[in-house]
């Protein structure tokens, strides 16, 4: 199974760097993660590589394009210049935190949670 999250985590960074509006690369890419963490609760697992399997998968092209998503961001002006990597996946286990608790009683609230932790980063 790592392998199989491992190319979802590549497909989104490769996406997302692709993108030629800084803006355009930061929203994909926060969207499909959240998108994968609200159906994979371990996908952070594997954006921190925190344990077997994913210890043992290399994910450095991810971090690259998440990297180079970011820098892009900065240099628009669209996020601070402390923004990061860590923020990333804090936003991703954020809506994977809405999507555990209330996706039984609320089947809207991850799109909800993602909606406004995207206006969050783009004030």
């Amino acid at each position: 199974m790592a392998i199989a999250q491992a190319r979802d985590l590549l497909a989104v960074s490769t996406r997302a760097s692709r993108e030629v509006d800084p803006g355009t690369a930061l929203s994909t890419l926060l969207l499909c993660l959240f998108e994968l963490r609200e159906s994979d609760r371990t996908i952070t697992d594997a954006m921190t590589r925190c344990s077997p399997p994913w210890s043992d998968v290399d994910l450095d092209r991810f971090d690259a394009d998440v990297d180079l998503v970011i820098d892009r961001a900065r240099v628009a002006g669209i996020v601070s210049d402390d923004f990061d990597r860590r923020d990333v996946l804090s936003l991703t286990i954020m809506v994977g935190a809405v999507a555990d608790g209330l996706q039984t009683t609320d089947s809207d609230a991850p799109q909800r949670a993602s909606t406004l932790l995207l206006r969050g980063v783009f004030g």
